[in-house]
């Protein structure tokens, strides 16, 4: 099957944690959101 289907643009967000940072393993808890 050969149909093609325009889907609208999706956006997705990020938000940092920055007081979760971890120097030594260099890690950060991030939020997603769709």
């Amino acid at each position: 099957m050969d149909t093609m289907i325009e889907l609208p643009a999706m956006r997705r967000s990020a938000e940092l944690a920055p007081n979760t940072a971890d120097a030594n393993s260099r890690t950060v808890e991030v939020v997603w959101s769709a």
